[in-house]
């Protein structure tokens, strides 16, 4: 997996978050038509900055998540607040901050139940050792309370250098989330119950396998989506992970799931990308029912 900002694993392509003014005297709304730039900060002193991730709970209340690189070189995690008017940072938590090593500390995705409830997925790397590189890669999830962010707890880490990340989490309830990503070339998913992770067996395809979104329609029914090779989608029924057949376009060399969205269990719509026999690369978008 690549862990560099040009990864494809933890998604670091920096999005254009375009949110509409509101009108005078009246309630947060988006434009009536086309799309506008709204200004967002970037921390000082930032070499880089990057969005990858935004949730909604309402045309007032969005949540951003990335990462930016501070004047040391060293990458932190990012998260900005739209409030109807404004984007403002938030300050966010970096476990993997080392004084001694280049520790990279991403943000790749976010979901929010309500504007003060979200919960944002990612990687870092936890320095372990004084005088030598030996660290731990591990995942990191962080919740949003409405005040502060926070590190949770119960979250699945492994010795370097087998790479793990979290790439994408959905939440259905509060307390009820599901986050997925890979580890040393397997799909990885974990659990949120209350304020602690837990990691669920998760089944891989015949080569290296990720997943790289999730959708949650309930805290019992998730679609989760990557690559295997060719497209991957793996469904939770509360209890288990499986594997769904997928459609792959006729003569793809390759294909891969980036991002889903389910309005139910039995409706989901999954967009990625493929490569054709000529080496080019195309859109690519499938529907489950």
């Amino acid at each position: 997996m690549n862990h560099g900002l040009g990864g494809n694993r933890v998604g670091l392509f920096a999005v254009l978050l375009v949110l509409a003014a509101a009108s005078a005297g009246a309630s947060p709304a988006f434009a009536a038509s086309g799309w506008t730039i709204e200004p967002t900060p970037n921390p000082t002193g930032a070499s880089q900055s990057t969005l990858s991730g935004v949730f909604c709970t309402s045309a007032a209340a969005c949540t951003a998540v990335g990462n930016y690189t501070n004047s040391a070189g060293t990458i932190l995690t990012l998260a900005e607040r739209w409030n109807g008017t404004k984007w403002t940072i938030q300050q966010t938590v970096n476990p993997g901050v080392s004084t001694r090593y280049w520790v990279p500390n991403v943000l790749t995705g976010v979901s929010c139940t309500t504007s003060t409830a979200c919960t944002a997925v990612g990687w870092d790397r936890l320095d372990e050792c004084s005088f030598s590189h030996c660290y731990v890669d591990a995942t990191l999830a962080e919740g949003w309370n409405g005040a502060s962010w926070t590190v949770q707890s119960g979250l699945p880490g492994y010795r370097f250098p087998i790479p793990i990340a979290f790439e994408g989490v959905s939440c259905s309830a509060t307390a009820a989330c599901a986050a997925v990503g890979s580890y040393n070339g397997s799909t990885l998913a974990a659990g949120l119950s209350g304020t602690t992770w837990a990691t669920q067996s998760t089944p891989s395809g015949a080569t290296s396998s990720d997943l790289a979104g999730v959708s949650c329609a309930s805290a019992t029914a998730c679609t989760a989506v990557g690559q295997s090779g060719e497209t991957l989608a793996e469904a939770w029924n509360g209890t288990t992970w499986t594997i769904q057949p997928t459609a792959n376009p006729t003569g793809a060399t390759s294909s891969r799931l980036n991002s889903v969205s389910c309005t139910t269990s039995a409706a989901c719509t999954a967009v990625g990308y493929y490569t054709n026999s000529a080496g080019t690369v195309l859109t690519l978008a499938e529907h489950y029912s």
